[in-house]
C-alpha cells in the first residue's frame, strides 16, 4: 500500500508539471486526481495512522498551494514564459488611422456587398461593410461612416454615378 501512495505522489507531481509544458489541462486534472489518490490511500496506510495521514496531506496541500504561487509569480518571468504568453506591452488596435480620412469619399464596389466585401476607395482595395443593402459589383458607393476598421458604405444613386 506504502508503493501504491509513492506512486501516485510522484505521478500526481510529475502530471502537474507536465502541464506547463503540454496545455489543455487534462493532465493537470490527472494529476490533481492523482494527488487525491495519494491522500485517501495515506489515510488506508496503516504505517502513517491518522496523525501522519493528516501531516502528509497538509504536506501535499502545502506543496501544491506554494508551487502555484511560485508558477503565477515568476513563471511568466521566465524565457519559456514570455514565450507563451502574450505581452502587456504591446499594442494591439482594431483601429485602421489611414480609414479615418475615408469618411465622404467615393469608389467602387469590388465584388457584391453582401453586406460586406471590398471596395476601391483613392485606387486602394478596402474591406467595406454596406449599409443596410446589398450592393452590386461594380457600383458607385460613398463612404458614410469609419468605426475603428469598419468602414460602413451606401451605393450612390445612378445619376449620381454617371460621369457629367
Amino acid at each position: 500500500m506504502l508503493e501504491a501512495y509513492i506512486t501516485c505522489l510522484i505521478l500526481g507531481f510529475v502530471l502537474l508539471g507536465a502541464e506547463l509544458y503540454v496545455p489543455g489541462g487534462i493532465l493537470g486534472v490527472l494529476g490533481g486526481l492523482a494527488l487525491l489518490a495519494a491522500i485517501i490511500i495515506g489515510f488506508n496506510v496503516d504505517a502513517f495512522g491518522t496523525q501522519g495521514a493528516m501531516i502528509s496531506t497538509l504536506i501535499i496541500l502545502a506543496t501544491v498551494v506554494a508551487g502555484l504561487f511560485f508558477w503565477v509569480r515568476f513563471f511568466p518571468e521566465t524565457a519559456m514564459g514570455r514565450r507563451l504568453s502574450l505581452s502587456s506591452t504591446a499594442a494591439y488596435k482594431a483601429d485602421n488611422k489611414e480609414n479615418r480620412e475615408l469618411t465622404g469619399s467615393e469608389g467602387v464596389a469590388i465584388n457584391n456587398l453582401r453586406p460586406s466585401g471590398i471596395g476601391r476607395i483613392n485606387d486602394k482595395r478596402i474591406d467595406v461593410v454596406a449599409n443596410g443593402t446589398w450592393i452590386k459589383s461594380g457600383a458607385r458607393i460613398k463612404v458614410v461612416d469609419v468605426s475603428g476598421n469598419r468602414v460602413l458604405v451606401r451605393e450612390l444613386p445612378e445619376e449620381a454615378s454617371k460621369p457629367a
